[in-house]
């Protein structure tokens, strides 16, 4: 799904095999969103898309709660926003790379909307919209399910991402994102913008034809920002099976995208314009988007 550190470095070791010695450093990533982010993708004549991202700590031993939760409240309140036009989907995920106690968060949920206003608008009453997804609810009961939420899980942050560029924005969700989190390095962001979509785009093109991949996408965080922010695109693959990340077929799919092209030059390239900050690896738990809604 993009010109990423991993991608260019298990191009490299093909290479290495096949031609000869290639000084490199592996780096085995598992990339996201980073959610199904691929169900409303930007093209230039369309607006454009954005994705509010809520990453989540659950509590130590309050994951089943928490999943229940999910699955009697917080998909039917977010099919309300569907159908009446808030957002255009929301996908639950469960991180499954890293993993552990000492990580800093363990679920995200995505929201996607064409109107960057809705997913930042507070004035949305969760007690009122409550009410109408759930008729006879109380403020009584209506407390004590915030109350069952607050004891199960942290906000932990969340940020806001537009689409740059999405291979196939018509794929059913994926089982499977793996993204890669990207610090451009100063002045790179138009340089690493092109590197993706003129480059690297290509490739992933041809890994959807090899079936290593169903969907890619590249992704600009809007929100927050500055010179101290770790990263900021994030670039996420999305798959069915994890075969497809031990056996991405960049190799094959390079030399079907640029026959006769040197892969060294195009890694160095890539290099010159960001730095790979981090990899994640997340399951698809629950969804809603024009796939599954009438």
């Amino acid at each position: 799904m993009q010109a990423n550190y991993f991608a260019a470095h298990r191009l490299v070791r093909s290479i290495r095999f096949i031609n000869g010695p290639i000084s490199f450093t592996l780096l085995l990533s598992f990339l996201f969103l980073l959610s199904n982010l691929r169900s409303s993708a930007q093209a230039t004549d369309q607006k454009p898309v954005y994705f509010s991202v809520t990453y989540i700590k659950v509590h130590p031993d309050k994951e089943a709660q928490y999943r229940e939760l999910l699955k009697k409240y917080g998909k039917k309140i977010n099919e309300y926003f569907y159908k009446n036009g808030i957002i255009m989907g929301w996908y639950m995920h469960r991180v499954v790379v890293p993993s552990g106690a000492a990580t800093e968060y363990d679920y995200a949920a995505v929201n996607v909307s064409s109107d960057f206003k809705a997913l930042l608008d507070d004035s949305i009453s969760i007690r009122a919209v409550f009410k109408k997804v759930f008729p006879g609810i109380t403020d009584k009961m209506f407390d004590s399910i915030s109350n069952q939420y607050q004891r199960v899980r942290t906000v932990v942050k969340r940020e806001i991402f537009e689409s740059v560029a999405d291979l196939n924005p018509a794929a059913p969700p994926s089982k499977y994102v793996s993204l890669d989190f990207m610090k451009t390095m100063p002045g790179k962001e138009e340089d690493y913008e092109k590197m993706e979509k003129e480059t690297w785009m290509p490739i992933h093109k041809e890994r959807v034809s090899l079936g290593a991949i169903k969907d890619w996408g590249l992704y600009a965080k809007i929100m927050p920002s500055g010179a101290k922010e770790e990263y900021n695109y994030v670039t996420g693959q999305f798959l069915d099976d994890v075969s497809g990340l031990v056996n991405p077929k960049y190799m094959e799919a390079f030399n079907k995208a640029w026959p006769g092209k040197d892969a060294g030059k195009f890694i160095q390239d890539t290099e010159s314009t960001r730095t790979l900050v981090k990899n994640e690896l997340w399951l698809v738990l629950d969804y809603v988007d024009a796939s599954n809604m009438k």
